[in-house]
């Protein structure tokens, strides 16, 4: 899910969410290829404490999860291409 932001005035800018606070951004499942998490961050982007908490309640569950920023293009491609060969990592 990505809520679209809404204008609530001029030059006021919001992003509804009636979901659950931090929440990772993507969530992408492919039969062959499983289910992965992740959170996208920019360059300098910091993650919340309520992502970390959902980051981490999720890999104890066993998923995997990632946190990506544009740095991670080359191992963003590698994993979306293929099987990765141990689900417990995470890019940060």
């Amino acid at each position: 899910m990505h809520t679209q932001p809404a204008q609530i005035r001029p030059g006021k800018w919001i992003t509804p969410n009636t979901g659950d606070q931090g929440f990772p951004d993507l969530v992408m499942t492919h039969s062959a290829r499983g289910t992965i998490f992740v959170e996208l961050k920019a360059s300098k982007g910091v993650v919340s404490e309520a992502q970390w908490e959902w980051i981490n309640t999720l890999e104890d569950a066993g998923c995997e999860v990632h946190v990506w920023r544009p740095k991670d293009l080359d191992k963003i491609s590698t994993r979306l291409s293929g099987v990765p060969d141990d689900r417990s990592i995470r890019t940060i």
